[in-house]
């Protein structure tokens, strides 16, 4: 069958690096996987948890400078929960503009 493709997301066929033809080619990859149901135990659990935290942590606060932070953990019945209070320091100015006459 005939299948169109975007011309902004395919890739043009170009001979001789200048010649450029009305033909786009564009890759799909499919990767299969299997879903299983995987248990863990609550050190797995925990460890992952801070594992995660530190991750969002480290994205999150990149340009500021954390002073403090207070992590409570909790088991409840929908599973781990780590609260986070973090006090930190930020730039938060940006340049303004104006005109001058």
């Amino acid at each position: 069958g005939h299948t169109e493709v975007d011309a902004d997301t395919g890739q043009q066929l170009v001979l001789f690096g200048t010649v450029a033809l009305p033909v786009y080619f564009e890759r799909d990859e499919r990767i299969p996987y299997t879903k299983r149901v995987v248990t863990i135990d609550e050190e797995e659990t925990v460890r992952m948890a801070f594992s995660r935290l530190r991750t969002e942590m480290a994205a999150r606060f990149t340009e500021a400078e954390v002073m403090a932070e207070r992590v409570t953990a909790e088991w409840t019945d929908e599973g781990y929960i780590l609260t986070c209070l973090v006090e930190y320091v930020s730039d938060i100015s940006a340049p303004l503009s104006y005109d001058v006459e």
